[in-house]
């Protein structure tokens, strides 16, 4: 088929595509009313003290920094932790994520790193909410380590790696706009090639009925 007989039968059937552009138009408005979705973390490391002040209960002969990580991650993804966080007006759900350092079958965790990730339809509640997480973490490790009185300069310290950058992750109106223009010109071509050759049989059987 010539270039001349595609745009022929473009022409010939243009209310096909009247129609498709009527369902574009449609999924544009869609998307144009969709809310954005962010998504940010916080990443912190935890350091062992120096020597010769490297004597901490807690990272004794059972125990490591990454343990210790994972410990008070558990901490913070706790209810009642949530709450007390919610109760100071953190209201956004947040992710406690220990640094998987092996595969996805066989998940290890030997690295004192971890993130501290919030997803929100607002960038700001993304950096207040990753802001409160990381220091509700500091302080619940503090607060292990005073308990057991670790001397301060024996204490494991947490460092900021990274701050929160909130990134759209759903509803990229760049994006979304651009694929639905897409279908609906992928769509069209399809449809009027799809019908033509019924809408053909069908007026010729009416021509013959007539």
């Amino acid at each position: 088929m010539t270039a001349q007989e595609w745009v022929g039968k473009l022409c010939r059937r243009w209310y096909v595509l009247a129609v498709v552009l009527l369902a574009t138009m449609g999924g544009l408005w869609a998307v144009h009313g969709r809310s954005i979705t962010y998504r940010g973390c916080d990443a912190l490391f935890l350091g062992a003290p120096p020597l010769p002040w490297n004597r901490n209960v807690i990272t004794g002969q059972n125990a490591s920094v990454p343990m210790v990580a994972g410990m008070v991650s558990e901490q913070l993804n706790s209810g009642p932790v949530r709450t007390q966080l919610q109760a100071a007006g953190v209201t956004q759900y947040y992710n406690v994520l220990m640094t998987n350092t092996g595969e996805v079958r066989f998940p290890s965790y030997t690295s004192p790193t971890l993130h501290i990730c919030v997803s929100s339809t607002s960038p700001q509640a993304v950096l207040a909410t990753t802001a409160a997480a990381s220091r509700k973490f500091e302080s619940l490790l503090h607060t292990m380590q005073a308990d057991r009185r670790v001397h301060a300069k024996s204490m494991i310290t947490v460092t900021s790696l990274a701050r929160a950058v909130p990134r759209p992750i759903t509803g990229q109106p760049g994006q979304a706009y651009l694929g639905v223009v897409l279908m609906g010109l992928l769509a069209g071509v399809a449809f009027v090639f799809w019908t033509d050759p019924l809408l053909t049989r069908w007026r010729y059987r009416r021509v013959r009925v007539a």
